[in-house]
């Protein structure tokens, strides 16, 4: 991994900025005990990501379940019931989400590979809603006092969507 080409943050539990919304969007934990029931789902976000844009690394079926046979979890982003995206973690640093490069100290959470379609009826601001409810559901229903990741230094958006929820840089990933 190339490390001048990302840039790292850290959200410590007590920066994280908990936004006020109405809309109608929820949040689904998917882990290695739950996966299996979820799969049409995860499947149909991987293929919004497939009419979003054009990239080799979108999750197939196998690449799915490889993900959760390495304890990788997954949050499902759902607008009116209906899932439209998600976001990764992992308690180790896992880039692709098969296998860890880096072992975290305990209530360090790894996360990232967030993805919400463009294809989708959906408001403005749902990509820092569900930023944040997923931060939110890291920090607090998973009980983590840290959450680590990393943007490709490309990928503006999400860094800004990061600091937007208290994200700071911070290097972790050891060379």
């Amino acid at each position: 991994m190339d490390t001048t080409k990302i840039i790292q943050l850290r959200l410590l539990k007590e920066d994280f900025k908990k936004l006020i919304f109405l809309e109608n969007y929820t949040t689904l934990f998917v882990d290695k005990s739950n996966y299996e029931q979820y799969l049409p789902g995860l499947l149909k976000v991987s293929n919004l990501m497939k009419l979003d844009f054009k990239w080799e690394g979108i999750p197939t079926e196998e690449t799915l379940h490889k993900r959760f046979e390495h304890n990788s979890h997954c949050l499902f982003w759902n607008y009116n019931d209906s899932p439209i995206g998600w976001a990764w973690s992992n308690y180790n640093v896992t880039p692709l989400w098969k296998e860890s490069i880096q072992d975290l100290s305990e209530g360090e959470l790894y996360g990232g590979g967030a993805f919400l379609s463009r294809k989708v009826e959906r408001p403005s601001n749902a990509g820092v809603v569900f930023y944040n409810l997923t931060f939110d559901y890291w920090l607090n229903e998973m009980n983590n006092d840290c959450i680590l990741q990393y943007s490709d230094d490309w990928n503006r958006v999400s860094s800004i969507m990061s600091y937007k929820n208290g994200f700071k840089n911070y290097n972790f990933i050891k060379e």
